[in-house]
């Protein structure tokens, strides 16, 4: 229902076909599909296996229409308790095509989003400059502790961003002109399978590269623009192994899915 607003019309009231809702609200909302949706979730978080399909829809408003007249309730209106449910009409969220990083020399520098981070770097720095104004010891096991446990968290949402360029199609990195150093390269294109790259690749020292690498982004993260924050030899050296005990983890699972693919095309 519209009413006429100068040159336009302004939406009053929404008058859709009441076959139309019963049969959004039958497929989706009535008590029966409810109680499915009920047994396949308590099948699901008991790892058992149901026949059932669950459908979920996101972003649902219900709507009343008719409680304030029940003398206008229809008999279809009357089973859905006078409601209406409208499904979301909102456009998708635009995503940024995801491109590989062949244009830059380190990953780490424009690979994570600052917003990703920052948080647990703020965390760290504020830590750091604790010690300072208190003179406190970095050996500390507690204060160590610390310090592994949030450059862990660190770490982890560096690696998630890391394995959706390790997703791409394998042998990007093999572009023409790459400015991406090469130990990057090994670390970001795991999958790749020339023998001209993975043999070299085999007898480098590329681990230590890009944990080295790591360590010094990190540092020049928690540094922040005004340097209040100088790193010792101890942060760096952490952040370091860190790192290399995941790239070993990594290069592991790598080499084992690359035996099953060379089993498989043989």
């Amino acid at each position: 229902m519209y009413f006429p607003v100068k040159d336009n019309y302004h939406l009053l009231s929404l008058l859709p076909s009441s076959s139309l809702v019963q049969k959004v609200y039958s497929s989706h909302f009535a008590k029966d599909v409810r109680k499915a949706r009920e047994k396949t979730h308590k099948a699901r978080l008991s790892e058992t296996y149901s026949t059932d399909v669950s459908i979920r829809l996101p972003s649902v408003v219900r709507l009343l229409v008719t409680q304030s007249q029940p003398q206008n309730v229809s008999v279809l209106n009357g089973s859905r308790g006078g409601a209406i449910r409208l499904l979301s009409s909102r456009p998708p969220t635009w995503q940024n095509q995801l491109k590989p990083p062949i244009n830059r020399k380190s990953w780490f520098e424009h690979g994570i989003p600052l917003s990703a981070i920052k948080e647990d770097v703020d965390y760290l720095r504020n830590f750091f400059l604790r010690f300072e104004q208190l003179n406190l010891s970095i050996k500390d096991p507690k204060k160590w502790a610390w310090l592994i446990t949030w450059g862990n968290r660190i770490l982890s949402t560096v690696l998630f961003y890391a394995q959706s360029i390790q997703n791409l199609p394998s042998g990007w990195s093999n572009a023409v002109d790459i400015k991406l150093k090469v130990a990057h390269q090994y670390f970001l294109d795991p999958y790749r399978t020339a023998e001209a790259f993975n043999k070299p690749k085999e007898a480098s020292d590329w681990q230590n590269v890009v944990a080295t690498d790591f360590a010094y982004w990190l540092n020049r993260k928690i540094q922040g623009n005004d340097k209040m924050f100088t790193p010792l030899v101890e942060h760096t050296k952490l952040w370091k192994e860190l790192m290399l005990r995941q790239l070993r983890e990594q290069n592991q699972m790598v080499k084992a899915v690359l035996a099953v693919t060379k089993e498989e095309q043989a």
